[in-house]
C-alpha cells in the first residue's frame, strides 16, 4: 500500500470517528432536552462541546492531509479548518462562561 493511500485510509477514519462522536453528542443533547422537557443550556453547552471535541478530530485529519501538500489551495485549505476551529472554540468558550455552565 503507497503512502499516500495510507495517510488518506487514515485522514478518512479519523474524520469517521469525529463524525460518529459529533453523532453522539447530538443524541446526548437532544436526550438532555427530552428528559428536560425543555431546551436547556446544559443541552446546548453538551452540543457546543461536541463540536468543538469533533472539530479537533477534522484537524487532525487535515494535519494528516497535510503531508501531501503539494498545491496552495490545499494550503489554504487547512489554514482555513485552523482559523475556523480558533475563532469556534473561542465562541464556545465565551457562551458557556456568559450562560455560567
Amino acid at each position: 500500500m503507497s503512502q499516500a493511500r495510507l495517510i488518506g485510509f487514515g485522514a478518512a477514519a479519523i474524520e469517521m470517528l469525529g463524525a460518529a462522536l459529533l453523532s453522539a453528542f447530538l443524541i446526548w443533547s437532544a436526550v438532555r432536552t427530552w428528559v428536560d422537557r425543555q431546551p436547556s443550556l446544559r443541552a446546548r453547552a453538551i452540543a457546543a462541546e461536541g463540536i468543538v471535541f469533533t472539530l479537533d478530530f477534522k484537524l487532525a485529519a487535515t494535519l494528516l492531509k497535510s503531508l501531501l501538500l503539494a498545491e496552495w489551495r490545499q494550503i489554504g485549505s487547512f489554514a482555513a479548518i485552523l482559523v475556523l476551529r480558533m475563532i469556534i472554540k473561542r465562541q464556545m468558550v465565551w457562551q458557556e462562561r456568559v450562560a455560567g455552565v
